[in-house]
């Protein structure tokens, strides 16, 4: 039996009200946001905070009052900010909403107390109105919706499985798929060879079916984004020694190809040895009727449709004049090489150079971050259940 979200998706049925009340809902993502100019006192001292906010309620200049209470303008005064620069959702919701002018309340954050003042407002703009979204929010809620409808038939089917219903009846009470599908291997094929018909060829799928019998009831399988699947075997086959004649095709064909490959390993490196010995590239392509191409000056790390990867890195170790060898995709065939010339790079330009820079810097503060939280939680005994939290960020169903 399988339940995919494709399967789930064709009994829901979004609404343009539904699309209107997720647009009117979500609206700052399809807008430019909003921005504030904003000024800021932030206290470690809760009492100091409120002294402060006294002398701001009878008339005082938040400027003024900040210096005085050894406040720099540089940093009191942020200046137009959107909201996700106010780290705290507690301080921005309260900037956010205070009118032209106005000051708020000593404001407890997660480190601090702070007072903010709203010196200007600069509106968000909406970039993308209802009728340019439409089909990506239609396409969100049928997402969102057949997602919990998934979670909550899981369920359902679980229930029914525990209280012994066959599944069968399960999906035709449920209106979900029930397959039967002819024998397969170990590899999900037919006895013929073939890929069996609306059959998942998935691993963990079939070691689970080869490791159950008859009237065994199985685990649920995921199986990527095809769903879930609940199988169940419902014969076996045991297995036996093929006969001779069945296989001797596949045999003749096996053998037909280790010999190509064998002889082709034996040309390549027998025509290696004469490059090496002197012979020239042109006249041994000549005896091949292979053409010799020059390729133009590349970089180790950079890709070339002629040749290998694996090739090009040998090309770096080789030194000028060196001859080379190396397998084509598939192993359909040998490329030969000679490295005729060798170039210093050049000193990376300044765009090269910040682009790493950047790269590093984001790496390093990845870093930092991963290790600041491994030691938050291992100080307050916290644990994760990464699947329960696969399934609520919809990284699966």
């Amino acid at each position: 039996m399988a339940l995919s979200a494709d399967i789930v998706k064709k009994s829901i049925k979004i609404s343009d009200e539904d699309i209107a009340k997720d647009y009117k809902d979500r609206i700052e993502q399809f807008s430019i946001p909003g921005k504030r100019h904003i000024q800021r006192m932030s206290f470690i001292d809760r009492e100091k905070a409120i002294e402060a906010h006294k002398e701001l309620s009878k008339g005082g200049d938040f400027m003024a009052v900040a210096k005085k209470y050894g406040f720099k303008e540089k940093g009191a005064d942020m200046g137009f900010v959107d909201k996700s620069v106010l780290l705290d959702s507690k301080v921005s919701d309260i900037a956010f909403a205070l009118q032209k002018g106005k000051f708020s309340d000593p404001v407890a954050s997660s480190f601090s107390t702070v007072i903010v003042q709203v010196v200007d407002i600069k509106p968000g703009i909406i970039q993308k109105k209802l009728g340019d979204v439409k089909e990506q929010i239609r396409i969100y809620l049928l997402n969102e919706r057949a997602s919990d409808r998934l979670g909550n038939l899981q369920d359902t089917i679980e229930d029914d499985r525990a209280g012994g219903k066959a599944l069968a009846d399960i999906a035709k009470d449920l209106e979900l798929e029930y397959r039967t599908i002819e024998a397969v291997d170990r590899s999900g094929q037919t006895p013929k060879g073939k890929d069996a018909k609306g059959f998942p060829r998935n691993q963990l799928l079939l070691k689970n079916i080869f490791a159950s019998d008859v009237g065994v009831e199985n685990e649920p399988v995921e199986v990527n984004s095809s769903g879930i699947f609940w199988p169940e075997v419902l014969s076996v086959t045991a297995e036996r020694l093929k006969k001779l004649e069945e296989v001797k095709k596949q045999l003749i064909k096996t053998w037909k190809e280790r010999q190509k490959e064998a002889a082709l390993s034996k040309l390549a490196s027998a025509s290696v040895n004469a490059l090496r010995k002197g012979k020239k590239l042109k006249k041994l392509a000549k005896k091949f009727k292979a053409k010799v191409k020059k390729s133009k000056a590349f970089t180790r790390s950079q890709e070339h449709d002629d040749i290998p990867v694996a090739a090009v890195k040998q090309a770096f170790v080789l030194p000028v004049g060196g001859i080379g060898m190396n397998s084509l995709a598939g192993g359909k065939g040998r490329v030969l090489f000679k490295v005729v010339a060798k170039g210093e790079a050049k000193p990376a330009d300044k765009a090269v150079n910040d682009t790493i820079t950047a790269r590093l810097r984001r790496a390093l503060e990845d870093d930092v971050v991963g290790q600041y939280i491994a030691t938050l939680r291992k100080n307050y005994g916290v644990s994760i259940n990464e699947k329960v939290l696969a399934r609520l960020n919809g990284t699966t169903q």
